[in-house]
């Protein structure tokens, strides 16, 4: 996750942000479909022709509990501030 993972805020409307999760694996959609399971993310892991990788990022909230619980205490670096935010 320190590599490929990032951590976002999303602007849904004017009056509201939420937060943000997504994956990117350059060569192997298995490994983000075995996340998507785990983690009972909805949305399908998607493939960018343009960029030559697939994609997985979800801003559901309880997913974002799930990977809030998942990763506490694990993240160090700049991965650590985006998680912390």
């Amino acid at each position: 996750m320190e590599a490929e993972g990032s951590f976002y805020l999303v602007s849904k409307d004017s009056k509201r942000i939420v937060h943000g999760f997504g994956l990117t694996q350059k060569l192997d959609s298995i490994v983000l479909e075995s996340i998507r399971l785990v983690f009972h993310i909805p949305s399908k892991v998607r493939y960018k022709e343009i960029h030559n990788h697939f994609i997985l990022d979800t801003t559901n909230s309880r997913t974002i509990e799930r990977l809030i619980d998942y990763f506490k205490d694990t993240m160090k670096g700049v991965k650590s501030l985006e998680y912390k935010i």
